[in-house]
């Protein structure tokens, strides 16, 4: 029984940080590298959002005072019919995050969802997470199955905590957090976590300015997921030699082995 569903339908945000400031990325206010993401978010992020079968979602797309001046005009052209774009003055934090999203707050139970720029979701991703909310207070929702699209190929994969989970609050019970609050892979640690199973939920795009992902997973068909994910049709397929040579089946499991070992020494 999904309590909070039958008392009031939930205010879910997804959050996308398009182009804002960061200390540690000097190159964001560069316009090459604004170009060379909207490629991206044009292919994969936008037609993934555009194509929820549940559309009772805002999307806040927020951006800096120093954005190129087509930024504003661009984000606020996309048509859907609950997008706000907003500028962010300064090193965005969560607090910046959480001071933007209260005015826009119209039902006690909030969601609140990651979506990175370039990044994609299943087109079932909103619907299967207002399916999954509990009772249970503050929790996190996370699709445990994924997806990574690298220049090579497309890998299945699975992540407990990863870049894609929503957290759920009753602003009734605490003040507003948002799934900001904290680092994704920490949110399985201070919040309960319901987990959805199934086909992948979300889509991670490997490029050369993402430097801080690296492929992991196994091979898969992307043609058996292109009506879940725009722009998969025309994905390449990993050769065998090529799988080996750049993902490494054994640092993968290994990595696995770690975090599993470590989760059990928390």
């Amino acid at each position: 029984m999904h309590y909070y569903l039958q008392v009031t339908e939930p205010n879910h945000f997804i959050i996308t940080q398009f182009h804002v400031d960061h200390p540690f990325r000097p190159d964001i206010e560069v316009e090459e590298w604004l170009q060379h993401r909207l490629g991206y978010f044009e292919k994969f992020c936008l037609p993934s959002v555009l194509g929820q079968t549940q559309r009772k979602f805002t999307w806040v797309l927020f951006y800096s005072p120093n954005s190129p001046s087509w930024v504003p005009p661009y984000l606020e052209s996309i048509q859907h019919e609950a997008t706000v774009a907003i500028p962010l003055n300064g090193y965005v934090c969560n607090a910046m995050i959480v001071s933007a999203i209260k005015p826009l707050l119209t039902r006690p139970v909030v969601i609140t969802s990651r979506l990175d720029s370039d990044d994609a979701l299943a087109n079932d991703a909103v619907d299967r997470i207002h399916n999954a909310i509990t009772t249970d207070g503050v929790h996190a929702i996370n699709f445990t199955n994924g997806l990574r699209l690298t220049n090579s190929g497309l890998l299945k994969t699975k992540d407990s905590s990863n870049p894609f989970i929503s957290l759920v609050e009753d602003v009734r019970r605490s003040p507003l957090r948002t799934v900001t609050s904290r680092p994704h892979h920490d949110m399985g640690r201070v919040f309960p976590v319901t987990q959805i199973e199934g086909s992948p939920g979300w889509m991670q795009v490997l490029h050369e300015h993402n430097v801080s992902n690296i492929p992991a997973g196994l091979p898969t068909n992307p043609q058996k997921y292109s009506a879940m994910f725009p722009g998969l049709s025309e994905t390449s397929t990993w050769s065998l030699s090529e799988y080996y040579r750049l993902v490494r089946p054994d640092r993968v499991l290994k990595r696995r082995f770690r975090e599993k070992f470590a989760s059990t020494r928390r």
